[in-house]
């Protein structure tokens, strides 16, 4: 099976601009409460929780739709932290890449900035929800 390149890097565009809404969100609570947390870690910790929330939303739902329980060891699954928090540290803080993203994207027009933060939300907030719609499920199941 051949991985469509331009598809790739749709994909990854899309993560990058999530880093950056993360990043400006951070930014901007930061100035706002005058936290002394620095905006592109903030961006990094929440990134990798939102992917291991969805990595935790696709196991469950393997189970209900395909029947395939997998039994994942405590060893597995913090191996499995670690290895998306280094994949993000690499993609993002590599010769502080960070700032290339955020140059790229603050350069949107304020339509694009709109579209682009509106589905942010969207995903991030579906992430939440089910995960709160899946967890009673996985205590009982």
């Amino acid at each position: 099976m051949e991985v469509n390149r331009e598809w790739c890097e749709i994909m990854y565009k899309t993560y990058q601009y999530l880093y950056y809404r993360l990043f400006k969100y951070a930014q901007k609570t930061e100035s706002n409460w005058g936290n002394s947390a620095i905006p592109q870690w903030v961006a990094l910790f929440s990134i990798s929780i939102l992917i291991f929330l969805n990595f935790g939303i696709l196991l469950f739902l393997l189970d209900i739709f395909l029947n395939i329980q997998l039994e994942l060891s405590r060893i597995f699954l913090i191996s499995l932290v670690i290895l998306v928090y280094a994949i993000n540290h690499f993609l993002f803080f590599k010769n502080k890449k960070y700032l290339e993203i955020e140059e790229y994207y603050s350069k949107e027009s304020k339509r694009q900035a709109t579209v682009r933060t509106i589905l942010v939300w969207v995903y991030m907030i579906s992430s939440f929800v089910l995960m709160y719609m899946v967890l009673p499920q996985m205590k009982h199941g």
